[in-house]
């Protein structure tokens, strides 16, 4: 039976997953909308790419899209604080083994989407 601190670990880290999901899904909607509203009545043209410069500009035109996009942005970094939040949770309990592979693991996670992100430019 897990122990009174491992017990309150796993009720932070659930409360971080939700409430990352929540807010993550709350701006998305919104997003949506506004995006809607805006330009729910366009055709979409897939016939040629055209990437999106300066997809987190929040202008009036683009509010909808900026929105989205910070929505899905947080949905991604939501497992990755999960990740450092067991970090700092083993640390805490002094458990070098899992310390050493949430380290690991969060590196990973970061430098992948650092990675990602830089390659947008």
């Amino acid at each position: 039976m897990p122990g009174q601190d491992e017990q309150q670990i796993d009720l932070l880290v659930s409360g971080v997953l939700k409430a990352g999901l929540i807010a993550s899904s709350t701006l998305v909607g919104i997003g949506s909308v506004l995006y809607l509203f805006k330009h729910g009545g366009q055709r979409a043209d897939y016939s040629h790419f055209q990437p999106v410069q300066g997809f987190l500009r929040l202008s009036s035109e683009k509010l909808g899209r900026s929105i989205i996009t910070i929505g899905i942005l947080l949905l991604v970094l939501t497992p990755v604080a999960r990740v450092l939040l067991t970090l700092v949770a083993f640390a805490k309990l002094k458990d070098r083994r899992y310390v050493a592979i949430a380290a690991i693991v969060s590196t990973a996670l970061i430098a992948s989407i650092a990675g990602g992100l830089l390659g947008m430019q």
